[in-house]
């Protein structure tokens, strides 16, 4: 462990990378990963689709114990879930000796610089993993058979294929949103557990998940956007004191994803007052005569209620125009807006509109203060991948699904065990942060931290820089 971490600050100095510069570089990607995830122009198809379209005819499996009917048997993980030489019974993908893990995140087409980083990092936390015997003696096995090239045509029979032809025993960084929105339906159908699925949709939030159907089988660590909203009316009203809360957001599947989450959190906080603008999509095309006439008007309005604070739940591509409106008609209030805005060129224009008349915040959930995580990782992962936050998400995914296993060592392994056991207690997020499941939540780790757009230099050079910790509700609001 030492050994690692040395090598980790041996590396840095080395790159003549400082913390803040690593964090600040770090961020920049979090922006990129959020538009990979949100910022795409793939055709989604329905995630509801029939059965019939998700399964392949004439099977079905338990939604709880992962076993297959007469149609469907299994190979080694046994049709019916026979007790191996242990004496253990197991679902498909895992027996004595191994347990069957896979995703098809994009490796060729669009977005494969992502899926290519992304599954380095969950190979390299195996291979720690794996190196020290494994988990209760068995390897965990990771395979990429089936790429999606980030489309979710091919996305769906990708998850077709990894479930009912490869038998794996859960699917691990599920990557990309329009994959995720198409085969959501489907990973809820099979009830085959789901790692960390790489996005922030709100198909992946639940508060209460107790079957399958309601998405208890899905096991989101990053926030969602409904998460976000709600931890953004934690740091106006608890930190900033806002009183009247202005809310503008663009009515995309972010901005909305994120409404519902503010809309929550301010419904339970009766001493605020929530004044709610809902924006075109179109306000950042300039072109677009009708989308501006609507922005003025909402900010207009929104000026003539005198807010004291204002969240901008809305992507990159319409900040800009917005802050600028703010800024025309003089409504100088600090703001808060997404993490998925934290990169260099937001930073540069919001600054460039804002000056020094009010300040711009953004979230984040990644921790990069924590040595010690930072060392572990840099010990493993392939350098060229290191100090990366794509590979950091599929370390995180892989640290997540061990830590279920590592909770039923000695115990039979199936799909039914394995995810009570994720509910038992929250699992830490290397980096910083938890997730909790307990009790059917799904809703991702529920803390984040604070950013403020700076102009950038070399020791910031995304023009973001911390200025709170990680923080949930709860906290933010003194509860």
């Amino acid at each position: 462990m030492e050994g690692g971490i040395i090598r980790f600050m041996i590396r840095m100095i080395v790159r003549r990378i400082m913390i803040p510069q690593v964090l600040a570089a770090l961020l920049a990607v979090t922006s990129i990963l959020a538009a990979a995830c949100e910022g795409n122009k793939v055709p989604i198809p329905p995630a509801n689709a029939p059965k019939t379209d998700v399964l392949s005819e004439g099977r079905t499996v338990h939604p709880d114990t992962g076993l297959w009917d007469e149609a469907g048997s299994r190979g080694e993980a046994g049709p019916r879930g026979e007790a191996g030489p242990r004496g253990v019974a197991y679902s498909q993908g895992a027996n004595d000796d191994r347990v069957l893990i896979a995703n098809s995140a994009a490796t060729s087409g669009l977005r494969a610089e992502v899926g290519i980083l992304i599954n380095a990092g969950l190979e390299a936390y195996l291979r720690m993993v794996n190196a020290s015997g494994g988990i209760d003696r068995r390897r965990i096995i990771f395979t990429h058979n089936n790429d999606d090239q980030f489309d979710p045509v091919k996305g769906r029979e990708a998850l077709r294929g990894m479930v009912e032809d490869e038998a794996v025993f859960a699917i691990v960084a599920h990557f990309g949103t329009p994959v995720v929105a198409a085969t959501v339906g489907a990973l809820k159908q099979y009830g085959i557990p789901a790692i960390f699925p790489i996005s922030g949709i709100n198909e992946l939030y639940a508060t209460d998940a107790k079957t399958n159907g309601t998405g208890y089988n899905l096991f989101p660590v990053q926030p969602t956007f409904r998460t976000e909203g709600r931890i953004m009316v934690g740091y106006a009203a608890g930190v900033f004191k806002a009183k009247t809360i202005g809310i503008v957001y663009t009515g995309d599947e972010a901005g909305e994803g994120m409404f519902r989450g503010i809309i929550e959190q301010t419904a339970a906080l009766p001493q605020v007052r929530a004044v709610i603008r809902r924006l075109p999509t179109g306000i950042a095309d300039t072109g677009n005569l009708e989308a501006k006439a609507a922005l003025t008007a909402a900010v207009g309005a929104l000026k003539q209620e005198n807010p004291d604070y204002i969240i901008i739940a809305s992507l990159l591509y319409s900040l800009p125009a917005i802050i600028g409106e703010l800024a025309a008609q003089g409504l100088h209030q600090d703001c808060i807006t997404s993490y998925a805005n934290t990169s260099k060129s937001v930073s540069d224009a919001v600054l460039q509109i804002a000056g020094d008349d009010f300040a711009v915040y953004g979230l984040g959930w990644i921790d990069m203060h924590d040595t010690q995580a930072l060392g572990l990782f840099d010990r493993w992962i392939e350098p060229e991948y290191s100090l990366n936050l794509y590979s950091m998400n599929g370390w995180i995914a892989a640290h997540f699904f061990c830590e279920g296993l590592r909770r039923i060592e000695g115990e039979d392994i199936t799909w039914a065990n394995y995810m009570a056991a994720m509910e038992r207690a929250p699992i830490d997020i290397p980096f910083g942060g938890s997730c909790d499941f307990s009790g059917g939540k799904r809703w991702g780790t529920r803390e984040m931290n604070l950013l403020r757009a700076i102009p950038a230099s070399p020791d910031f050079p995304t023009g973001w820089e911390e200025v709170s910790p990680m923080n949930n509700v709860n906290t933010l609001l003194g509860r």
